[in-house]
């Protein structure tokens, strides 16, 4: 019973051992254990799992300038109010 058991575990950990990822993680802090530096910023580039690069991080791109105020129309209430007094006297 424990035999089988071992068996599909075993399996099923060298199937994932086997899967390693591919991409790339950013590290706000890193240490170098070389040479005892704390780095900031730095981006680490992973293939098949083995550290291919260890890059500084480029700042993101500033974002875009929001669009500009448009002048929207207001009715102008002072000629309304002139027009309203003018149509008030015609008889």
């Amino acid at each position: 019973m424990i035999r089988p058991l071992l068996a599909a575990a075993l399996t099923l950990v060298l199937t994932y051992a086997n899967a390693a990822p591919t991409g790339a993680l950013h590290c706000a802090k890193l240490l170098d254990v070389r040479t005892g530096q704390t780095l900031t910023n730095q981006t680490i580039s992973f293939t098949n799992g083995i550290i291919t690069a260890i890059t500084p991080t480029t700042p993101p791109p500033p974002p875009p300038p929001p669009p500009p105020k448009t002048n929207q129309q207001r009715p102008n209430f002072l000629l309304l109010f002139f027009f309203l007094i003018n149509t008030a006297h015609v008889n």
